[in-house]
């Protein structure tokens, strides 16, 4: 046996423990000796993240779960771990069956890095994994909170497993009993709602669920503040998309008590046409193309409507 003499003649020089126990295990496959020499560079070298590597192969390969875990907490403990070694135990974590412990250092991770968006998404399906559902919608709503609710390509995975969470029974009373109310995210899943149900190919019974739900939410948000005429406009839209011309010309005009803005007056001529009624619709397009400046957005939604 070399490694006791090789250890005993320079045990201090850590490119020789290297050596050694990538013989033993590379070369002789003798996974028991392996262990010594690398055990020994964790020691010296608490920093050198290769020594633990090879003890997370070795055990492996012995199927030593224990071991690994316990390899795995003293990399985490590893004092100023940076971003990639946080990343390699969280993930060594889930390959090995501890999503509680894998959980725990994504966190640590999004601690620093907040606004990685596709850690948020692994934090919530592990918690799924582990049956906490309500800490699973928590890391959504958190990770979406730091990109402003922004829907992008990076959040979109992150708003695709929202809606699915909050598609289960009883889970869209609970955010709309929730005190305080989160306004604003309320205010974007409602918009995440229409926006699913304006897709092209979605069916027609998940565009009357969607537009459904996009109603609760925004009536929940008037109920809680009746003076935002924007939120009197969403209604409007969700309720033109529903087809209910008449219920949203009413929500547009009553926007238009408390904003007098000409995009509510182009959703209300929008409705008139939508009912045949072209000389009314006519009539506000007459008028609100002699007011909008050629060079605005509103002008060319005028003039082709």
């Amino acid at each position: 046996d070399i490694a006791p003499f090789l250890i005993g003649r320079d045990a201090d020089d850590l490119e020789t423990l290297w050596r050694i126990g990538g013989t033993y295990f590379e070369t002789l496959q003798d996974t028991a000796s392996a262990v010594v020499p690398m055990e020994r560079m964790t020691q010296l070298a608490p920093h050198d993240v290769r020594a633990y590597n090879r003890l997370l192969r070795i055990y492996a390969e012995q199927e030593r779960r224990t071991d690994i875990l316990h390899t795995l907490d003293r990399v985490a403990a590893i004092p100023n771990l940076n971003r990639k070694g946080l990343l390699y135990v969280a993930q060594n974590y889930e390959r090995y069956n501890a999503p509680g412990r894998a959980a725990d250092t994504y966190r640590a991770i999004l601690q620093d890095s907040p606004n990685e968006m596709g850690l948020w998404v692994r934090l919530s399906n592990l918690r799924q994994e582990m049956a906490d559902t309500a800490a699973a919608v928590h890391a959504l709503r958190a990770g979406l909170a730091h990109q402003n609710h922004g829907l992008n390509p990076s959040t979109t995975p992150a708003w695709k497993l929202t809606v699915r969470l909050y598609d289960r029974p009883g889970a869209l009373d609970s955010l709309l009993a929730e005190s305080p109310l989160d306004s604003t995210f309320i205010d974007h899943l409602s918009r995440i709602y229409l926006v699913e149900a304006r897709h092209p190919r979605v069916a027609a019974e998940a565009r009357s669920v969607r537009l459904n739900q996009a109603l609760r939410l925004v009536n929940r948000l008037i109920g809680e503040t009746p003076t935002r005429a924007d939120l009197l406009a969403k209604k409007g839209d969700v309720l033109l998309a529903s087809g209910n011309t008449g219920e949203a010309r009413a929500a547009y005009r009553l926007a238009l008590t408390l904003d007098t803005q000409a995009h509510y007056w182009l959703m209300i001529a929008r409705t008139h046409a939508l009912e045949g009624s072209f000389d009314q619709a006519i009539g506000i397009l007459e008028t609100l193309r002699a007011q909008a400046p050629t060079g605005s957005g509103l002008f060319p939604s005028v003039v082709f409507d």
